[in-house]
């Protein structure tokens, strides 16, 4: 019996030949890859985008799988559309056992504001926001994030986010609300609040004149 040892760790196709006494041959070809495919085109591995065509760097053997709203895992090919607002989890395994795992937002509406529903107000106003990604909302010069001590509550999932202002909208003038989501779509709203009543020059109240 002879026997050799060699270590192959630098990635890289081998073939092993060998040959017995007799001349008898034996080929063995095996690979060594440690690379994980990515998928092309993504800023990161969880990004906020309207539509995405599913490109792989390493297509070969490579088994691509999709989750679409936490749901059922399905398999699809390299060049899937993503169309649909929701969100994906994308899931690339290659021959060799690396995997790759991204998410996916796909958003293509703008944020909601509730509370302003004219120009004009004479008493405070209550404002709220939802979007399925909201981000931030900002009120005049104060801005809260999904971090702010005013909780944006979601749905467990980092999602299906509600923005409710810690106190009303008071003071006079006017007043900016901008809510934003993660994918930078923003929705903006402007109110005056006015509580003085109007002033009457010129004249006494209940006098006559000629």
């Amino acid at each position: 019996n002879f026997s050799l040892e060699y270590d192959a760790t630098e990635e890289g196709v081998y073939t092993i030949n060998a040959v017995d006494k007799k001349g008898n041959p034996a080929t063995k070809t095996f690979t060594i890859d440690k690379t994980k495919p990515k998928f092309e085109n993504l800023a990161s591995r969880e990004v906020d985008i309207e539509y995405y065509k599913v490109d792989i760097t390493d297509a070969t053997d490579t088994v691509i799988t999709l989750q679409k709203n936490h749901g059922t895992w399905i398999e699809i090919e390299e060049g899937y559309e993503l169309t649909e607002e929701a969100t994906y989890q994308l899931k690339a395994v290659d021959a060799a056992g690396n995997t790759y795992t991204t998410w996916i937002h796909i958003d293509k509406t703008a944020p909601e504001i509730y509370g302003v529903e004219k120009e004009y107000y004479n008493t405070c106003v209550n404002i709220s926001a939802f979007d399925r990604y909201l981000n931030t909302v900002t009120i005049d010069d104060v801005k809260y994030g999904r971090k702010s001590p005013v909780p944006f509550v979601g749905n467990g999932q980092n999602e299906n986010f509600t923005f409710t202002a810690p106190e009303a909208v008071c003071g006079e003038g006017k007043h900016t609300i901008v809510a934003k989501d993660k994918a930078g779509k923003e929705t903006k709203v402007e109110f005056t609040i006015d509580t003085k009543n109007p002033m009457v020059e010129g004249v006494n109240n209940n006098s006559y004149y000629n």
